[in-house]
């Protein structure tokens, strides 16, 4: 709430002042540092977000190389960055650095999923398809019952498609079907499985799964947003 970013603003711009005038440089500096840029980037204020994460990596690079805190940081500040290969970077140096301190982490599988997103969005079809891949083997093994699933077989299914490899889209988009009505069934993610599998049904000139499946999506659509109060009137976005 915005009240509750605003409180929170004004205690660590409190704290801030004091840190820079007794401890410049210190790593209790950089956590306030980066709590004031996770408020920024939750107000979409990018350019502030990025001003104080930026900051706060160079200090946490300094002290704590290689750390699990400069990974998150680093997460954090490619969420606020416009050049998709700068968010890759960052995305890519988490990575490793999990890979080194953490591969059990859960979060390993969210750098995956981000560098597959990044390249996705490029075209890059064979290198979203590849960190997808690692992705779900590592939430397969760690968090087997994870909503994340859903998502990142979704997306293996529109990578694929992108691709026109309209089989393996199938199959990679029933498996999210299956894992949406066993974990979320009225969940907006397992809508957005239904209209993608549709789509591939389409391609693969199955009418019938196609029509059936777009249904399905639509019914489980407006069953989320009537439990969120948007009712039918705003169905037609899906």
């Amino acid at each position: 709430r915005r009240g509750d970013l605003g409180e929170a603003e004004s205690h660590y711009n409190a704290a801030l002042a004091i840190q820079e005038k007794l401890a410049p440089g210190s790593m209790s500096l950089a956590r306030t540092l980066t709590n004031l840029g996770n408020v920024e980037s939750s107000r979409r204020n990018n350019p502030k977000a990025r001003e104080y994460l930026e900051r706060a990596l160079a200090i946490k690079e300094r002290l704590a190389p290689g750390s699990i805190e400069v990974a998150i940081t680093g997460n954090n500040l490619a969420n606020c960055l416009s050049d998709p290969e700068q968010r890759i970077a960052l995305y890519r140096k988490a990575l490793a650095i999990y890979d080194a301190k953490a591969p059990d982490a859960l979060e390993r599988a969210g750098c995956l999923i981000n560098i597959g997103a990044e390249t996705h969005k490029a075209g890059r079809y064979e290198e979203a398809i590849e960190a997808y891949g690692i992705a779900l083997a590592h939430q397969l093994r760690i968090a087997p019952h994870s909503l994340g699933l859903i998502a990142t077989y979704n997306n293996l299914g529109k990578a694929h498609g992108a691709l026109e490899r309209y089989e393996p889209a199938r199959d990679y988009l029933l498996e999210a079907v299956r894992n949406g009505e066993r974990l979320s069934p009225d969940s907006l993610g397992l809508a957005r499985s239904y209209r993608t599998l549709a789509k591939v049904y389409a391609a693969l000139h199955l009418r019938d799964e196609a029509i059936a499946n777009f249904e399905k999506g639509l019914a489980t659509f407006e069953r989320q947003l009537a439990r969120l109060g948007g009712g039918r009137q705003v169905s037609e976005s899906y």
